[in-house]
Parts: C-alpha cells; sequence; structure tokens
C-alpha cells in the first residue's frame, strides 16, 4: 500500500490549488453501496473538481493517515492537504453537493 500512498500523493498534486474529493469505502459496506451512485454523479455536477474513488482495505496506511477509520468517508483536499471531512449521517446527493458547494464556493 505504500505505492499506493504513493501515487495518492501524485494524484494530490502538492504544488496544486486543485480540489479533490476522495471517497474511502469497502467493497462489503452497505454505505459504501449506497453511496457510490451519488458519488458517481457528482463529477458531472462539479467539472472542475476531480474525484477518486479508493478501497480503504486495501491502503489501511493510507486511511490510518487521514484518519478514515469508519468507512465510507469523503475528504476533500486541496493539493495535497485535506480541508475538510464530509461528516454527514444523511448520505444523499443534495447533502454531497451542498457540502462540496459550501467547501468550495
Amino acid at each position: 500500500s505504500s505505492a499506493f500512498s504513493k501515487d495518492l500523493m501524485e494524484f494530490l498534486n502538492p504544488n496544486s490549488s486543485d480540489c479533490t474529493l476522495v471517497l474511502f469505502y469497502t467493497p462489503w459496506c452497505r454505505f459504501s453501496a449506497s453511496l457510490a451512485p451519488h458519488f458517481n454523479s457528482l463529477p458531472r455536477a462539479f467539472p472542475t473538481l476531480r474525484f477518486l474513488a479508493l478501497d480503504a482495505s486495501q491502503h489501511s496506511s493510507l486511511s490510518t493517515r487521514f484518519g478514515t477509520v469508519a468507512v465510507p468517508n469523503i475528504l476533500l483536499f486541496q493539493g495535497a492537504k485535506p480541508m475538510a471531512r464530509f461528516n454527514h449521517t444523511d448520505r444523499t446527493l443534495e447533502t454531497l453537493k451542498d457540502f462540496i458547494f459550501n467547501q468550495t464556493g
């Protein structure tokens, strides 16, 4: 998984101000499964953002690093810096959109 964290760190460019929404999930988590279609429809709503879904069970070092103990867990990065965590238990497309909109303006 260290190779993977390096890949994530390359994907999250520290020299960039780009925002990336990262979803940590596990294949067997039903909340992850119900969240997936919402997450997958976000890029159409926010074409300037980048989106990445990671299987947390495959990348435990990464999960530890960013404190993503429970899944699904959504972190918004600016460059390589975690800026905000989506904490709503109400995981709908609307709450996700509101979260992104409030964080990115």
